[in-house]
């Protein structure tokens, strides 16, 4: 049964390190260019690992967790998602209808 709110994990092979410069952009197409670990829709953001959605992968790995939110009442909305990224990461909000990514940050520190 799905959640109001479901999230696809793709976990990918990577040592890949952001680096100042890189946009959302660069860093979707290195993790889409790694081999694949596991991809599993779930349904909460507790307990997200190779551990529990990878087959035990204990090497280095990137995520890329997705979702799509349909909001019908105008308002303002706060999204937050904890991370651990020692290679740095980004974050970004796309608009489905056109593919435009209207928000992102990238971080190329080591945030643990």
């Amino acid at each position: 049964m799905a959640s109001a709110l479901d999230f696809r994990a793709d976990f990918r092979q990577s040592t890949f390190q952001a680096a100042a410069g890189d946009t959302f952009s660069d860093l979707l197409a290195q993790h889409e260019s790694e081999t694949l670990i596991q991809s599993n829709v779930i349904g909460s953001l507790q307990n997200v690992s190779t551990a529990v959605h990878g087959g035990g992968v204990r090497s280095d790995y990137s995520i890329l967790m997705t979702t799509d939110v349909t909001l019908a009442v105008e308002g303002r909305y706060t999204f937050q998602v904890g991370t651990d990224w020692g290679r740095g990461g980004a974050t970004a909000l796309i608009d489905n209808s056109t593919g435009d990514i209207v928000y992102e940050r990238v971080i190329t520190d080591d945030i643990w």
